[in-house]
């Protein structure tokens, strides 16, 4: 009789322990986040055309990546932006950029004044322009500048 409830007991503490270890790593994977802050958004007007400038930081739990770029809804690489097609729009705001956690990041968006999307729209003095950065976590970091 001692014997079986010593078995019991020893059972039951090992199964007590597992069940910790797997609860603690279920925790571990869901208080995983990521979150992306712009900190600063600014568009510049120069001779070739407009340059905006993105200072944004990952203060999540994750690292992310950026899997697209839309400027007022469409997507950067859109090849209806005219003139130029997809080449249309410059600069290292593009897919692929990883966002490590607790670093800051400059993004650059370059194009010409009069700059077309696939809906007519022309991007000049006195528009808002949205800019919509997605990540790889699946979340989407809007900003709004005007442009000068």
């Amino acid at each position: 009789m001692v014997i079986s409830t010593v078995i019991i007991v020893a059972v039951t503490i090992a199964l007590a322990i597992a069940v910790a270890y797997w609860m603690g790593g279920l925790a571990t994977i869901f208080t995983r986040f990521e979150k992306i802050e712009i900190k600063n958004a600014y568009v510049k007007y120069n001779a070739t055309g407009y340059t905006a400038t993105l200072t944004f930081v990952n203060t999540g739990a994750t690292a992310t990546s950026i899997d697209s770029v839309t400027l007022n809804g469409v997507p950067r690489t859109d090849s209806g932006w005219s003139p130029g097609g997809s080449s249309a729009i410059g600069g290292n705001l593009t897919t692929g950029v990883t966002c490590p956690i607790g670093l800051s990041k400059i993004g650059i968006l370059t194009f010409a004044k009069g700059l077309k999307d696939p809906s007519g729209n022309v991007l000049t003095s006195g528009i808002t322009l949205t800019i919509d950065i997605h990540s790889t976590g699946g979340k989407d970091y809007y900003t709004s500048v005007t442009l000068p």
